[in-house]
């Protein structure tokens, strides 16, 4: 689901609202240059009324995102981290991206998260402008806060399997998956998903032990987006697993994240 365009709709705005208004663009704010590998936290503070959309944090390495807020809430949905490569420019469809919220002037989006090498970060959240009147409350559009369930890392041993398990800890819908391999020295040939299973429930529909799914079909730069859309409920506490094979003489680390249909509960 286009939550760009669903965000749009509930806040019955259109082109009519960029035409002739200033600031109407991008969120930004400075760029981190970092020394070595290590935390960071980008937090950018807004200076008008406007619905928030696509996010992207460009960075030069591999990282993972472990908190995104906005006005103080949090966006994400999971005990763990997301993969950075959903955030990034390659991300195919992009409209998933959207956090549809509105916000007034002064409300800040903060992005905290892990770099494995240091790295050059930075942050950008496209905008529709907004008058003052048509910015939400936050119960008005405590659906549109369930942005992003974190999948976590895992290590896939060489020539082994590992299974990578995060916990969701809001009711949501999940939409698109976007899996990565975070150690390029491993090539994505050799990374099969095994397994995708929401509270014991296998998504994959092979049978048992010989459904082998390429890494690379999960990429952001997938354009088997809505292929990639499970559109399966969750609630607090729901499991996700997802299992991985690694045919190569070395480990390889991998990480995901899946964004959120923003329907209400």
């Amino acid at each position: 689901m286009d939550r760009q365009k669903i965000a749009k709709a509930v806040h019955d705005i259109g082109l009519k609202n960029r035409v002739g208004t200033a600031q109407n663009l991008y969120l930004g704010t400075t760029q981190i240059r970092q020394g070595a590998a290590g935390d960071f936290t980008l937090t950018a503070q807004i200076q008008r009324a406007a619905l928030l959309q696509t996010l992207t944090v460009s960075c030069n390495n591999e990282f993972t995102i472990s908190e995104i807020s906005v006005a103080g809430q949090s966006c994400l949905t999971s005990d763990s981290v997301v993969g950075g490569s959903a955030f990034g420019r390659t991300l195919y469809y992009k409209a998933a991206s959207a956090l549809g919220i509105s916000v007034n002037n002064n409300m800040q989006v903060v992005v905290q998260g892990k770099t494995t090498a240091a790295s050059n970060i930075s942050l950008a959240v496209g905008l529709d402008p907004i008058p003052n009147s048509a910015v939400k409350t936050r119960s008005q559009q405590a659906h549109a806060y369930n942005y992003c369930h974190g999948l976590g890392t895992a290590v896939v041993p060489a020539g082994g399997a590992v299974t990578m398990t995060s916990i969701s800890n809001r009711a949501a819908v999940l939409g698109l998956i976007v899996l990565e391999n975070q150690t390029g020295a491993v090539a994505n040939s050799d990374l099969l998903v095994t397994s995708l299973k929401v509270d014991g429930l296998e998504m994959l529909a092979g049978q048992t032990g010989a459904d082998e799914i390429p890494i690379e079909a999960f990429f952001s730069d997938s354009t088997a987006y809505k292929d990639n859309t499970l559109g399966y409920p969750v609630n607090p506490q729901s499991r996700i697993e997802i299992g991985f094979f690694n045919h190569n003489a070395a480990a390889v680390t991998v990480s995901g994240a899946i964004f959120l249909e923003p329907w209400k509960a």
